[in-house]
């Protein structure tokens, strides 16, 4: 069986820099929650304000691929994205603005990242 090793903190920073610098802030950010919550990219993109409980610190939701319905607990780094994008974007309703061709975008982008390529060629 293999087995995944988490990224380290520094590994998490220059990825999100990488990506900030070569895609813009939407990818970074987009990489910075999921990492911090561990979703697939389907659910991630498909998150909306109405799932999040700020003042407890939470997260729910029903995952496309299982059906189940998920309460995840927010750490620092996911919620300082969020508030801050929800503050730069008060109309919007979270990453659910996003259509299937972006999220085959983000999915090729975090997959080149899984192998390096953006990291080594854009931090």
């Amino acid at each position: 069986m293999n087995t995944v090793e988490a990224a380290s903190k520094a590994e998490v920073d220059m990825i999100h820099a990488a990506l900030n610098k070569k895609y813009g802030q939407l990818y970074a950010d987009i990489w910075k929650v999921g990492v911090n919550v561990s979703l697939r990219i389907g659910d991630l993109l498909a998150l909306k304000y109405a799932n999040l409980n700020l003042e407890e610190r939470t997260l729910k939701l029903t995952e496309a691929k299982t059906g189940k319905l998920k309460c995840i607990r927010l750490n620092a780094p996911a919620i300082t994205v969020i508030v801050r994008r929800q503050q730069e974007q008060p109309t919007d309703t979270w990453l659910a603005i996003f259509a299937h061709p972006l999220e085959y975008a983000v999915h090729s982008i975090f997959e080149a990242l899984g192998k390096n390529s953006l990291v080594l060629n854009y931090v």
